[in-house]
């Protein structure tokens, strides 16, 4: 037998069971299920004003953490910090009071609030709180709780039974000593959250309440008598000790149940007469969908994701299983070119770690390069000085007693000349070689070196043509070394883009802190460039591509050296004939710039 002969027969048979056992099970399960429904409902109005009070709160201590920012940049005189206080009090009707307490809790200046209703016209709806209220209340404002956490929440209860929400912030101030710790905490009337529950609550028989920990009332109403019988819920305050209570009578949540259920003993009958009609139809119009469902997973299993579009576009049981399957082919879809993606991601990341290996790698081998350079160097330079001094000096004796048409002086020149070669390369090595002590270190204005650095090669530039901008950012803070060693580094970068521009072009400076702890300066030529096959070679030591015999190739690897020691990096930028661009990155003197 088919699917439709089966739900016809099925759909008969349901329609002759008794109707007052059906009647009576489903009015049990429908009310278990409005009891339930009830019960989140409740729950979930509870959570809801729960999380608005919270965001309040939340704002609220964003406010306050931010309160700091109106006061000038080290200034925290009375009277801005007077004014400070004003600005928060104004900034919201509920706050009554606020205070500025120091490390100690003692008051900084004196708490800002009305002191009488009358003086609280033309500035807004605050609640006027009396000098011995104010002192009262700002006895129980949590400032150690606050400077321990960042931030504490406490709700104070007043003689006459009210009760007032007391929110104290910690805060850092600069003073004249340097900063220091404060607490600024405010006092929150909670007439405007007691209307805020009343108006949330929803009709008659419900209620919504604020309690504390200990179930006290705080604010709003709870439903009916007390003793009596309510569905209640409750739900924390985000970042306070405070609990939002949602209650109603049984006799207004339940109201509807009766009238459920004349509803469905009606439609149980409409129900019966109308099954053997509609019996055959549904059968029917439920098997042509299931067979088209069988259909579209068919296609789906020959690997056809999309499809011809939905199959079923009811709202039924059905149409749910179709839109799922559809959503299900879809998702198969996308998870297989997300795979896609991921994997070509994977890859590029594997290509991008290997490639930063490689240069960390070439880095600490260069390091090693340098520092066995220095010193072989340091070693050398005192076997090499003295016999050169010797060779110099007999060589200069020469050229004195020679005249100047003998053809012996040109040989000895030659001999001076390579003397002094020598001598200049033994210098770069010990240069090298050399190790700078921290402790002697100063903080360095780099805008000021590199002023000086282009002032001194200013007449050079300008020989061949080469125009200067420069992009020194104001206030950079300062670096941590020695001025001679880092002058050298711009004197030499600045003399490697003028040999690189002989036909003149462009040189920018630019100096930068991306952030408070690094200082960047960029050295930019438009000249010849590097060859990509150079680049990772120009820091080696005797490496050279110029074309002047006299060059030592120990020009850049001592700029490495210096720039190493002071604990920064150096990278190179460049493409063959599209000029080069040298990056300098050093950390930061903590709390050093310009401005000072």
């Amino acid at each position: 037998m088919k699917l439709a002969g089966k739900l016809t027969i099925l759909t008969l048979a349901v329609a002759t069971v008794p109707l007052a056992i059906a009647g009576l099970s489903l009015g049990r399960v429908s009310r278990a299920a409005l009891s339930t429904q009830l019960g989140e409902d409740q729950a979930e109005l509870a959570r809801s004003v729960a999380a608005r009070l919270g965001d309040n709160l939340s704002a609220l201590r964003r406010e306050l953490e931010h309160a700091p920012s109106l006061l000038p940049p080290g200034d925290s005189a009375d009277d801005l910090l007077i004014g400070m206080l004003r600005v928060v009090y104004h900034s919201r009707d509920e706050i009554s009071a606020v205070w500025l307490l120091d490390g100690a809790g003692r008051e900084r200046v004196p708490a800002q609030h009305v002191p009488e209703p009358s003086l609280s016209r033309g500035l807004g709806q605050h609640q006027a709180a009396s000098v011995d209220e104010v002192e009262r209340r700002r006895a129980v404002v949590p400032w150690q709780a606050a400077l321990t956490g960042g931030a504490a929440l406490e709700l104070s209860r007043e003689p006459d039974g009210g009760a007032h929400l007391m929110l104290a912030v910690a805060i850092v101030l600069d003073t004249r000593g340097g900063p220091e710790a404060h607490v600024i905490a405010v006092d929150l009337a909670l007439t405007r959250t007691g209307v805020l529950l009343a108006e949330s609550a929803g009709p008659p028989g419900r209620a919504l309440a604020l309690v504390d920990a200990s179930g006290q009332l705080a604010s709003g109403r709870f439903a009916g008598n007390p003793g009596q019988r309510v569905l209640r819920a409750e739900a924390p305050v985000p970042g306070g000790p405070l609990l939002v209570v949602a209650t109603a009578l049984p006799s207004v949540a339940y109201a509807r149940a009766s009238d459920l259920d004349a509803r469905m003993w009606y439609w149980l009958a409409v129900a019966t007469l109308a099954a053997v009609v509609c019996a055959v139809v549904f059968a029917r119009g439920v098997s042509a969908r299931v067979r088209a469902l069988a259909a579209r997973c068919t296609a789906i299993a020959r690997g056809d994701w999309k499809g011809s579009g939905r199959v079923i576009r009811s709202a039924d049981e059905l149409g749910e299983l179709s839109r799922t399957i559809d959503k299900m082919a879809a998702d198969l879809d996308a998870k297989r070119t997300e795979i896609t993606a991921w994997t070509r991601e994977l890859e590029q990341r594997v290509a991008d770690k290997t490639a930063e290996l490689a240069q960390a790698q070439e880095q600490i081998l260069r390091s090693r390069s340098l520092a066995a350079i220095g010193t072989l160097g340091a070693g050398m330079a005192h076997e090499i000085n003295n016999p050169l001094t010797g060779v110099l000096g007999m060589a200069q004796i020469l050229l004195s007693e020679l005249p100047a048409d003998d053809p012996r002086r040109e040989m000895a020149e030659e001999i001076e000349s390579q003397g002094l070669r020598i001598q200049k390369i033994v210098s770069e090595m010990l240069q090298v070689s050399r190790s700078e002590d921290r402790d002697q270190m100063v903080p360095v204005d780099l805008n000021a070196l590199i002023d000086e650095a282009v002032a001194q090669a200013s007449g050079s530039l300008a020989e061949v043509g080469i125009a200067v901008e420069r992009r020194l950012t104001a206030g950079l803070p300062r670096v941590l070394g020695n001025p001679a060693r880092l002058a050298k580094v711009f004197d030499e970068l600045i003399g490697n883009a003028r040999r690189a521009m002989p036909e003149g072009g462009k040189l920018q400076l630019e100096t930068v802190a991306p952030d408070p702890g690094a200082v960047v300066a960029r050295i930019e030529d438009t000249g010849q460039g590097i060859r990509p096959e150079h680049v990772g070679k120009i820091f080696d030591p005797f490496f050279t591509t110029k074309q002047n015999w006299a060059s030592t190739g120990m020009g850049l690897t001592l700029v490495h050296r210096i720039v190493e020691q002071h604990q920064g990096r150096i990278a190179v930028e460049s493409s063959h004939g599209h000029g080069a661009t040298f990056t300098l990155t050093f950390p930061a003197d903590p709390g050093r710039t310009l401005l000072e």
